[in-house]
């Protein structure tokens, strides 16, 4: 006997039982294969009250883990006398159905109730068709058609009705079980509803709940049967009260029904009860498009998509927030909606899910660019080939910087004996696409057009013609793509620059006085998936190195004509970050009068801003620092110069020492000279922080600028600048600027050190450092490495970048030809040290800064 039981809510199936004209035979506990449950059970013959033979049916009943049950259809067999084998069917059986009375009709007790069946037999005839109501035959064969007879139910209860056929060959068969109800119309059928739960409740996932029902009748409830989405709920209760245990695994909408009998027979449901069933688990969602770093167009319609779901239930709506104003409210999938940014700025979109459950997820944001409509601010890089005059072709790299600048280099592939090697910097470009380079003797060097597809023009005066398509990423992994800068170690007026392709081709130039070399841009002078390279030089020169896709470093070597490890980094992309410049800090020397140390910063936004400032002198003799000041004091001014009340501070008060530890500034020693203060300033503004030793003290002191406020990602209230005035001495007397990035996205930073005849012109009256040089340092895990090194702000740098970065952070543009340095980069998040020195051992007043660019 085998039988397939299987339980679509959820609950496992805790055995098959199987009966012969309803008495139970043999059962089976675990599946013999998948959802088959199989037993062995010996059958005998049945007769009838004549002695003649009769069908038997078998049926099958699967319960599950929590004892509810569901019975299979009858089915109808024959068993022969003295053997375990079926007779054989002779020619083809004969199909038989009962037509009266209809499944689960409820009959009168005491009343006779037709019996009706229609039989056919495709090879031969009818020879008899039997009824047997509770396997117990009613009234004899009928032989001829039609096949009716009458039945007469003595008692109340449940019954069911077959009818058995046989042909002319002998073979029988046995219809599908009719199951009915036989009940006592005489008497009032039971009142039943549910009480508990009420209609719409929300019940809690896999806690047990009690479903209880209130049933009445004029004579007696003799049971209550439950029933979950149609099927029985366990047994019927029948005793008061009527109830039962029910423990929901499953979220979802659930219908729930009583069906009361009375000691007459009559039954009766209640009104169905619908309740939900709550998942205990949060939806998740995330936006899928656009992604974080995209540029979309004012007014110009962007699609935001996103995905959600619900392990325990269903998604009831995802809404979408533009910079906290809701975009739309979406009920189904896909849940999409537009964006239509009004002016250019950083959107910050989320989109919350809410389930079943009322059960909320906000997605993490993803942060996109809008730019005007007919903006080509991205970075846009082109490779291709040119030709020229006396037979000269190569290969160039091109790109334009946020459609305002450009780069262009090349060099010679053919003849093979041409060392040709071109580099153009600073070329003009706008935002048509247009490029441009005139010399001084208005002769037009590079001229050319870009669509952020394809790029051509000339360049050398318009004897070279180049062409070429803007790149596609690299197979496998992924480059910092981009325009890198950087300078070779120990040769202060070195400069090495490089253009990297999305598709990882790279183009580099080296440069030191007269020495100019390109090496690069074949195909074969690609950077692996970690960013290494290695080319070739017309010069025959070998650079090797790394631009590192993590970080956007460029560290490695030059071998050849000119030997020297180099440094650098990106130059390019930081359009717009989420981190904010932190724990800004200043090292330098206190003098006497007016060499004491200045330190600026500029607070952006438009509400105040809570900030500690620290003066740190005693404490850095433990740090290992010789001849820190004994007693450094503090004032804030304002921008008009004022000192602002409140805001001064000479030994530092104990009671901020819980504030110094949560922003990571470690309290300073009990009863320390130290100075510090906590002050709120207001916003946008600039102020000006003057340390001075108490007494006339002098030595090196440390000013640290922190943060106290918890801004956003993408806020614009921050600190974005931190500039000091110092003495720069020789050994540790050097000055120093700190800060730290944080967030995930890279950062452009611009880091200057001033001095010379611009800090003279600025009004300062004391010696200046003549020729200051900064040197950019990366700390992780307590290493430093070098980032970038600068002598002379126009070496190594673009002359358009830094122009346009002054112009977005508020920086005084340096003067030509000064020997102030700079350097302009794109940083990712890290620890990061600014060390100006004099060049060749000089001192002096010197100025550091670090701006924000925007």
């Amino acid at each position: 006997l085998s039988a397939s039981a299987t339980d679509t809510s959820g609950y496992s199936i805790s055995g098959v039982q199987f009966y012969v004209d309803g008495t139970f035979v043999a059962s089976a506990s675990t599946p013999s294969s998948g959802s088959i449950y199989t037993a062995t059970a010996t059958l005998t013959q049945q007769t009838d009250a004549s002695g003649l033979p009769k069908g038997s049916v078998i049926t099958a009943v699967a319960s599950n883990s929590v004892g509810i049950s569901g019975t299979s259809a009858g089915v109808s067999v024959s068993v022969t006398k003295g053997g375990s084998s079926t007779p054989p069917v002779i020619g083809v059986a004969p199909t038989v159905t009962v037509t009266s009375p209809i499944a689960s009709s409820v009959l009168s007790v005491n009343t006779p109730i037709p019996l009706r069946a229609t039989a056919s037999d495709s090879d031969g005839n009818i020879a008899s068709v039997q009824f047997v109501v509770n396997g117990q035959t009613v009234g004899s064969p009928i032989t001829t058609y039609p096949y009716n007879g009458t039945w007469t139910p003595a008692s109340l209860g449940s019954y069911t009705v077959t009818a058995r056929a046989t042909d002319n060959s002998g073979n029988v068969v046995t219809s599908a079980t009719v199951n009915v109800t036989v009940s006592d119309p005489s008497s009032t059928a039971p009142a039943i509803s549910i009480i508990n739960p009420a209609a719409g409740a929300s019940l809690s996932l896999g806690a047990t709940q009690k479903i209880i029902a209130n049933a009445t009748d004029e004579v007696a409830v003799t049971s209550v049967l439950f029933f979950v989405n149609g099927q029985p709920l366990g047994s019927a209760v029948t005793t008061y009260p009527f109830q039962v245990d029910w423990t929901p695994l499953t979220p979802g909408s659930y219908t729930l029904v009583a069906r009361a009998t009375d000691n007459t027979g009559n039954i009766t449901s209640s009104a169905p009860v619908t309740v939900s069933l709550l998942g205990t688990t949060a939806p998740t969602v995330s936006i899928t498009s656009p992604g974080s770093g995209a540029i979309v167009r004012v007014n110009t319609a962007t699609f935001v998509t996103a995905s959600a779901s619900d392990s325990d239930g269903t998604i009831k709506s995802v809404q979408f927030f533009a910079n906290g104003v809701s975009l739309a409210t979406v009920t189904s999938p896909p849940y999409t909606t537009s964006l239509v940014p009004s002016s250019e700025g950083v959107y910050r979109l989320t989109a919350v899910a809410t389930d079943n459950s009322n059960a909320v997820t906000t997605s993490v944001a993803v942060n996109v660019l809008s730019v005007a409509a007919t903006s080509t601010s991205a970075d846009n890089i082109y490779t291709g080939l040119y030709i020229g005059d006396n037979f000269e072709s190569g290969r160039f790299a091109l790109i334009t910087l946020g459609g305002k600048t450009a780069v262009l280099m090349a060099a010679s592939t053919s003849p093979s004996t041409s060392t040709k090697t071109y580099f153009y910097s600073n070329v003009t470009a706008n935002t048509a696409g247009s490029v441009s380079l005139v010399d001084a003797a208005n002769k037009i060097l590079v001229s050319g057009k870009s669509d952020g597809s394809t790029a051509s023009g000339s360049f050398d005066a318009g004897t070279k013609t180049f062409s070429g398509a803007s790149t596609t990423p690299i197979t496998g992994g992924s480059v910092a793509s981009g325009y890198y800068v950087g300078s070779l170690t120990s040769h202060p007026t070195s400069s090495i620059e490089a253009i990297l392709a999305l598709d990882g081709t790279v183009m580099v130039h080296v440069a030191e006085g007269a020495f100019s070399d390109v090496g690069g841009g074949d195909f074969a002078d690609k950077v692996d998936t970690t960013g290494a390279f290695r080319v070739t030089t017309k010069a025959g020169n070998v650079i090797e190195g790394t631009a590192n896709p993590v970080t956007g470093f460029l560290t490695g070597k030059i071998t050849g004509a000119v030997s020297a490890n180099f440094t650098g980094a990106l130059a390019t992309g930081g359009t717009y970050s989420d981190g904010s410049l932190r724990n800004l800090s200043t090292r330098g020397f206190v003098g006497a009068d007016g060499n004491v140390l200045i330190t600026g910063f500029i607070v952006g936004g438009s509400t105040p801003k809570r900030v500690l400032i620290r003066a740190v002198g005693p404490t850095l003799a433990s740090q290992g620092i010789s001849g820190p000041i004994s007693d450094p004091q503090l004032q804030v001014y304002n921008s008009a110069g004022t000192a602002i009340p409140g805001a001064g501070n000479n030994d530092w008060n104990a009671a901020d020492a819980a504030t110094m530890t949560s922003v990571g500034a470690g309290a300073l020693p009990v009863g320390s000279k130290d100075a510090a203060l906590i002050t709120t300033l207001a916003a946008p503004s600039v102020y000006t922080t003057v340390v001075s030793g108490v007494g006339g003290a002098t030595g090196v002191a440390l000013v640290e600028f922190y943060d106290l406020d918890s801004a956003d990602a993408y806020s614009s209230q921050k600190v974005v600048n931190v500039s000091t005035r110092g003495l720069v001495g020789t050994g540790q007397n050097v000055l120093i600027a700190g800060f730290i990035i944080n967030g995930a996205a890279p950062k452009k930073v611009l880091v200057r050190a001033i001095g010379g005849t611009t800090l003279t012109g600025l009004g300062v009256t004391e010696p200046t450092l003549a020729d200051p040089f900064i040197t950019l340092l990366r700390s992780a895990n307590n290493i430093s490495v070098v980032v970038r090194e600068n002598d002379n702000w126009e070496t190594g740098n673009d002359g358009s970048l830094m122009t346009a970065a002054c112009s977005k952070s508020g920086a005084t543009p340096l003067p030509p030809g000064s020997k102030d340095s700079a350097v302009l980069l794109t940083l990712s998040p890290g620890t990061y040290t600014a060390i100006v020195n004099g060049n060749n051992g000089g001192t002096g007043v010197a100025l550091v800064e670090v701006f924000e660019i925007p």
